[in-house]
């Protein structure tokens, strides 16, 4: 079983760089760290708590704050606190930053399809 997560976990990573590097073309004053937290928002596909979201990044809680500072002064994260729970934070992607992944996504992929050997005919 390890090894299958292990798998997975490589090919989410590559996943994500590959989403970086079209990223980075669209965004280019966002750090390499500010645009891994665009995506592992995006990926997850809802808001997320500060603790998660620093676990799924690898950083912090304290590195992760500034940078979310940051990203919330670009208007491309939002940071509120949860209702049931009004200690734990939450961090979700604004509309613009929602757009500005999924057009990016939708490019990488067209790339990558345009750059995938095609089948031999028969």
């Amino acid at each position: 079983m390890r090894g299958a997560r292990f798998d997975d976990l490589r090919g989410a990573h590559a996943a994500a760089l590959r989403h970086l590097r079209y990223l980075r073309a669209d965004a280019p004053s966002r750090t390499n760290n500010e645009l891994l937290v665009l995506v592992a928002l995006w990926t997850s596909g809802r808001d997320v708590g500060f603790g998660a979201l620093a676990d799924e990044v690898g950083m912090t809680a304290g590195g992760l704050s500034a940078l979310v500072s940051r990203l919330e002064r670009a208007g491309l994260v939002l940071r509120y606190r949860d209702d049931p729970d009004f200690r734990r934070v939450m961090v979700g992607l604004t509309a613009d930053a929602l757009a500005m992944v999924e057009a990016t996504a939708e490019r990488a992929s067209s790339t990558d399809a345009e750059r995938a050997p095609s089948s031999p005919r028969a």
